[in-house]
């Protein structure tokens, strides 16, 4: 890779959804690129070019009305037919931020899952990116259709992160075109 990353610890990952347990209460659900969405009780914020709360630098919103396999529960479709994603077609040169986003949060530990589909990549290497969460990478060469095995089928990647400054930082870094993410949820 001509990128480099500095990556301070290795995330531990999960490629499929699974259940939450009843002791972590979501902070925050951002359905990244789309409207609001209510699903089993569970409230997504809009996140668009007119509404994301100020949450995010850089970037836009796109949307595919694909079918996408593997969506997690208290999730729904119009969820992955969305996403923020930045990067190359903007004139975003490999290795510096596409888009980031800035989520206000008390000090302390979270866990953090970001999800990802494929839309419209239909082999490995078409699209490559990095993730940072308060300055540290936690996705390195990040290639969604290879973690979840092929386009569109949602891949959830899961994270702890400690803030220390009232704000946690998720840096979306180009590699090979663009950046994308298609919700983000914060639990504590």
């Amino acid at each position: 890779s001509a990128r480099t990353a500095t990556a301070t610890a290795t995330p531990a990952r999960t490629a499929t959804a699974s259940a939450t347990p009843a002791s972590n209460t979501a902070v925050l659900r951002i359905n990244a690129g789309g409207e609001q969405q209510t699903v089993g009780g569970a409230i997504w914020a809009a996140c668009t070019a007119s509404s994301c709360n100020g949450y995010v630098s850089g970037g836009s919103a796109y949307r595919e009305n694909d079918s996408n396999t593997g969506v997690p529960q208290n999730m729904n479709n119009a969820i992955f037919q969305t996403e923020w994603t930045g990067g190359t077609t903007q004139g975003i040169a490999a290795g510096n931020t596409a888009f980031s986003f800035a989520l206000p949060l008390a000090n302390g530990s979270y866990t953090v899952k970001l999800y990802f589909v494929e839309l419209n990549k239909f082999a490995a290497g078409r699209r490559i990116f990095d993730v940072a969460a308060e300055g540290n990478t936690v996705l390195d060469d990040y290639d969604i259709y290879v973690r979840a095995g092929g386009a569109n089928k949602v891949v959830v990647e899961t994270f702890t992160i400690a803030t220390n400054d009232g704000t946690l930082n998720l840096d979306f870094i180009t590699g090979v075109e663009n950046a994308k993410i298609s919700a983000i949820e914060v639990l504590r």
